[in-house]
């Protein structure tokens, strides 16, 4: 396994407990470590069939994006979520 990190992700949605901390969006900055398969071991040079690409962190803040929560650890579970419904993704 290799580790794919998304560092400094830009996440918009409305966090916090009150409501005013939830009135106004917010942007939230995370990073994110994935275990993927290793592109060496599998033999793949440059198929983007078969890797984890830019298109997951598209993924993970559309599942956030406008969405209410009063915790951010729930927030970075939404996140992992998504992203282990990548096949190649081993964990987050």
């Amino acid at each position: 396994m290799d580790s794919l990190f998304l560092e400094g992700l830009e996440v918009p949605c409305r966090v916090g407990c009150t409501a005013p901390e939830r009135a106004t969006p917010q942007s939230l900055r995370v990073d994110v470590r994935l275990a993927v398969p290793s592109l060496r071991d599998a033999g793949i040079a440059d198929d983007l069939e078969r890797t984890v690409d830019y298109r997951l962190a598209g993924e993970m803040i559309d599942a956030v994006q406008g969405r209410e929560y009063l915790l951010i650890e729930r927030v970075a579970e939404e996140l992992a979520v998504v992203a282990l419904r990548n096949e190649l993704v081993a964990s987050v």
